[in-house]
Formats: C-alpha cells, structure tokens, sequence
C-alpha cells in the first residue's frame, strides 16, 4: 500500500490548487475504504427515500442482505487476503512481473468458485425465492472479487480509475432505483445495487489487466501462499472477522428482522456505521502520509543492512525509521483525536438530525472511541506485518476477535447501557497488546532481522 501512497502524495504535492488535493485524498480513503464507504453512503441516501420506494420489511431486508454480503465476504476473503498479498510483494521485490496476473486470474475463479457455493448454500437454507437468491449470490460473489481486486490495485496504481468506478456505480444505483416502478421491492434494490457494486468492480479489473502483462492464462501456485504463510492466514481471517463479531453477535442474541435467517439491530448498527465513518480522514491520512514517511525509512533501514553497512550505520538507520514512526502515529493521533472529540461533542445533535432516539448517543460515543482505537490497532498490525513479525500481528489480531466477541456477549447480557462499550474495550486492550509487542520487537529489530535469516553452507 505504500506504493499506492507514493503516488497519492505525489499528486497531492505536484498539482496546485483544492481541487486536486481534494481529489488526491477522496482516492486515498476510496481505495483504503471505498466497498463499505460507497456502501454506507449509498444506503443512507436510499434510507431517505425509502417509504417512496418501497414497503419498510422490503427495505429491511434488502440492507439486512447488503450488510451480511459485506461482512461474510471480507471474512471468507480473509483466508487468502494477506498470504497472496505477501506472495504478490515477492514477486513485485523480485521483479518476476509476469505472475502476477496469471495469479490474478487464479485467486479471480477460486474466490468466485468459494463465494457462489457459501452464498447459494446460504440462500438455500433460507429458503429466499430463485430471483432473489441469484441477485443476493451475484452480489456476494461481486464483492468478494472486489476485496481480492483491490489488493492487485497496489501495482497498476491508476487511482483516477478507482474514483471513476465508484463515482459511476453509485450513480447507476440511483438511476436503476429511480426508474423502476412502485413499489420496486428487496428484489429491484438489490438488482439495483448489484449492478453498481459491479460496474464499480469491472472498472478495476479492467485497470488491473490493462496495467499488467501476461504470458499464461491462470497460475494456481499462489494458492500455495495459503501453507506458506500460515500465520498470515489466521491473521487476515482473524482480523477481519474481529470487525463483524460484535454486529454478529448482537444480531444472532439481540436482533431484528424480516426473515429468521437474516437479522440485524437497528441501534447498534447505525451507530457503528456512522462511528467507522469518523475514521476516514486517519485512514486516507495514514495512507497518504504516515505510511510512505515510514517506508522511506524502512527502505533505507534494509538497504543499509543488504548493503552490508556497519552495525552503527545499521542503528542509526533503525532510530530514524522508528522515530519517524512515532512522529507519524503522533500527527496521525493528534488528526483522528480531533475529529473523534467532535463526534463526541456534537453526536446528541448529530443524532438528532438523523432522527435516532436519544439512547442512540451514548451508544455511539462508545463506539467512536472503538473506532478510533480500532484505526490505530489496524496501523500497529500494518507495522508488525511491515517487520515480519508475524507471531506478534497472530496474537493481536486473535486477541481481538476474543475480546471483541465475548464483550459483545456481555453487553447483550447486561442490557443497553453498555452497548458499544465491549467493541471499545477490545480495541484498547488489542491496540496495548499490539503496541507493545511492536514496541518490544522493534528495540530488538537487529537481531530480528538477522536470525530470522536462513543459514547456508555458502
């Protein structure tokens, strides 16, 4: 993803005036978060026109099904997310461009193949007509391979694509939603919102392919990544059902809903989403300047050590990386610390206006303080997977889906005065956890780095 950054902050930079600065950071925080962005935005201006469109349980169970594609795919997703990613790294340190398509193509029909098989078994054990299953399927199976495109983004880097996809997705939603007649039902809004999710998917593949060269059609060596890197693994499912294990839970124990399969809860659920809204701005920031500071560090820390530099060269190369590291997770902090303590100062007229009870505004105070310490617990696993350190992101991000899981219990058990407050504990405590661990490992990087080499008779 530094890569990715490189070339945001050189568009920033270069280009003079709002306009493109504006644009440099809406790409920023598109690719670090452009699926469930576009999603939350979309849904909520759908939200507004809802009692027009269609009967309110037909509505419930189209954003009940959304929620459960996003959810279900960025765990199923998981499996492969960060060993094809650390695979892909190789090949890009090693300049073997030309697998990195053909391992496109194969991680492409396999994460398709995995999705529609989930999905229809899901479909089927709900009993949900033919249509809509086939529509629901699609969708899931669309977002899955976006997940997976998003990683092989890093290497075409055309952003402007990105922003174009997504920009013409949401509005082919509106556009089909506006044209169907009334009331259109779960079956048009899904069929509606499929098609922009897709639109918005074709336009990446089609950067993806347009950016890389191939000489075979579809390399499933990659797949081996998955027994390479088996820690990697558990992180990247781990980690990424750690997001959903509070929501699902709160659905299974607490929830709502129009069919008995497919719950969800109101309170809990808007506020969240409206609290991962709040986290934006460090992502894009993170991504723009925090991370490609770094890597010019780091960079210069592994070329010294390849260049077989001395140990005091070597040290010094070491500080600077970690002291530009705690500069960068300072103004990092200092950013996303701002506009968290908005949040919470303006969440009881905030709510207000979206017209939430005011129960709502205790709930998503606990929950901005979750998110805020969930970006920073997401940036201290970047960093522990930047070191290699693959024990220490293991335990953070296992960590992390317990807490998360077994504070949310607790909260359904002891009632609505402590809603939010499991997925913010969990946070704190996985976000220490991972500190110090990076912050034990780091002041030991040397021998890290040179143990953790293979021994040869050379």
């Amino acid at each position: 993803m530094a890569g990715i950054g490189f070339e945001l902050r050189r568009m920033i930079d270069t280009r003079r005036g709002l306009i493109s600065r504006v644009r440099g950071y809406a790409c920023a925080g598109l690719i670090s978060s452009g699926p469930w962005l576009v999603t939350i935005f979309t849904l909520g201006i759908l939200s507004g026109f809802a009692p027009y469109l269609t009967t309110a349980p037909a509505y419930d169970l189209f954003r009940a099904m959304v929620t459960y594609a996003f959810a279900f795919s960025l765990i199923l997703v998981g499996v492969l997310q960060l060993t094809v990613t650390r695979k892909v790294a190789d090949w890009l340190y090693t300049k073997q461009y030309r697998e990195i398509l053909p391992a496109f193509n194969a991680c492409f029909l396999v994460v398709g193949v995995a999705h529609l098989v989930v999905g229809s078994i899901f479909c089927i054990a709900a009993g949900l007509p033919a249509a809509l299953s086939l529509v629901a399927v699609t969708l899931f199976m669309v977002l899955g391979i976006t997940w997976l495109a998003l990683i092989w983004l890093g290497v075409t880097r055309e952003f402007d694509t990105v922003l174009k996809g997504y920009g013409l997705g949401a509005l082919l939603v509106f556009g089909l939603v506006a044209a169907l007649e009334r009331p259109c039902g779960t079956l048009g809004l899904m069929a509606a919102y499929t098609a922009g999710q897709g639109l918005a998917l074709v336009y990446l593949v089609r950067a993806i392919v347009r950016g890389l060269h191939t000489e075979g059609d579809r390399d499933f060596a990659v797949l081996a990544s998955v027994s390479e890197f088996p820690r990697l693994l558990v992180v990247g499912v781990a980690y990424n059902a750690g997001i959903w294990i509070d929501k699902i839970i709160f659905w299974v124990a607490d929830g709502i809903g129009p069919h008995p399969l497919i719950l969800y809860h109101p309170l809990y659920d808007t506020c969240c989403f409206l609290a991962y809204l709040t986290v934006i701005p460090a992502l894009a920031v993170n991504l723009v300047r925090v991370e490609t500071g770094f890597y010019d560090c780091y960079r210069s820390y592994f070329g010294a050590i390849l260049g077989g530099r001395p140990l005091a060269i070597i040290e010094q190369k070491r500080m600077a990386m970690l002291g530009n590291l705690k500069e960068g997770m300072i103004r990092l902090l200092r950013i996303q610390g701002a506009i968290t303590a908005l949040a919470l100062i303006f969440a009881p007229v905030l709510l207000e206006k979206l017209g939430l009870p005011p129960t709502a505004v205790r709930v998503f105070r606990a929950v901005c303080i979750g998110a805020f310490c969930h970006v920073m617990l997401l940036i201290t696993i970047l960093m522990q997977l930047y070191f290699d350190l693959r024990w220490q992101a293991f335990t953070t991000s296992l960590l992390f889906l317990v807490l998360n899981g077994g504070l949310a219990l607790a909260s359904v058990w002891l009632g609505p005065a402590t809603y939010g407050f499991g997925y913010a504990i969990a946070a704190m405590l996985s976000l220490i956890t991972g500190y110090v661990l990076l912050a034990r490992a780091t002041r030991h990087l040397d021998y890290y780095v040179f143990t953790g080499q293979p021994i040869t008779s050379d």
